[in-house]
């Protein structure tokens, strides 16, 4: 298996997210929609040598996120379109 465990886990109102650096992925649970493997392969949870703060915002699992979020929001404020996304948001 792996020589550490690497593993963030939150637990919320109405279902669960694990993230397993070692394995380089994360599982969701939620209440009534049941279990599934999301996208393996986006994290990383680095912290900066110096400041030791989290620096994982360039790994492509939170590049995804907010690729998403800020489409959504353009959607939201009438600047885009669903459709303009088509083929550019990561999957």
């Amino acid at each position: 298996d792996v020589h550490s465990q690497q593993r963030w886990f939150y637990m919320g109102h109405g279902g669960e997210m694990s993230v397993d650096q070692a394995h380089r992925g994360y599982t969701v649970a939620q209440d009534g929609k049941g279990f599934a493997s999301v996208n393996p392969l986006f994290w990383k949870p680095a912290r900066d040598a110096l400041t030791r703060e989290f620096t994982g915002q360039r790994c492509y699992g939170y590049l995804s996120f907010e690729a998403f979020v800020d489409a959504a929001a353009a959607c939201n404020a009438g600047r885009a379109a669903p459709e303009d996304y088509d083929g550019v948001l990561p999957t």
